[in-house]
């Protein structure tokens, strides 16, 4: 596989770094405004036992979506599968930002911390810099699954059925470990959840992204009428 920068994909790479760039501003500016915070519990998380073993598909979540968007941007072809991709995600984390500036959210789920095992201090390491609060809906959960149908829609991955697998598997953990890290509740990932299928019925399943992406969406109600 070899990596030819035509000018696409530079329009492609500098749209994700602006992007990537904007969001990460507004979201340092959100983790640091003085507000008190909805404290999000329900009763299932009061099930869900804490296993610091988690923090390893945690952390690789970081790894596994940026080489995802990476792979998309820089060697997928296809403009189709590329822009499922970004608008997924811009609209999912964008509208996480938006949720977590009108409705300023959190949790008090995070357990003290004993032991000095190597992933009981990872755990320490992802606390002291990651708050809880922000956290609906988990993004973690959201980009993760993200980037999995993009994988299961990419013509050339979807046919290395080991690649298939690992990336299930670690999605799935990825997941679980948003609960066991005691980092999201359960309404949190419930959420992420239904934002993700309604982003993949109107993208992936519907005729209607297809036509705009045919059009420069310019839906049709949009063009403008020849004056007579």
């Amino acid at each position: 596989m070899t990596l030819q920068l035509d000018q696409q994909k530079k329009r492609r790479m500098k749209g994700v770094l602006l992007y990537l760039a904007a969001y990460l501003a507004v979201f340092f500016l959100l983790e640091r405004r003085h507000v008190v915070p909805f404290i999000l519990h329900t009763s299932f998380d009061n099930l869900i036992p804490f296993c610091s073993a988690f923090v390893v598909p945690y952390f690789a979540w970081y790894a596994y979506v940026a080489a995802t968007v990476l792979f998309f941007t820089l060697f997928v072809e296809n403009e189709t599968e590329f822009s499922r991709l970004a608008t997924t995600l811009f609209i999912g984390n964008t509208l996480f930002l938006f949720i977590s500036f009108v409705f300023p959210n959190g949790h008090l789920l995070r357990p003290v911390l004993t032991g000095d095992d190597p992933l009981t201090e990872l755990v320490g390491l992802l606390y002291s810099i990651d708050t809880p609060t922000n956290i609906l809906p988990s993004m973690h959960v959201f980009n993760a699954i993200t980037c999995c149908i993009a994988i299961h829609h990419n013509e050339a991955l979807r046919r290395k059925p080991c690649l298939i697998l690992f990336s299930n598997i670690l999605t799935v953990l990825i997941v679980l470990s948003t609960m066991f890290l005691k980092q999201h509740t359960v309404l949190d990932v419930l959420l992420a959840l239904v934002f993700n299928s309604v982003c993949y019925s109107v993208i992936y399943k519907s005729n209607y992204f297809d036509h705009l992406l045919r059009t420069g969406f310019k839906p049709k109600h949009f063009k403008r009428k020849r004056l007579n």
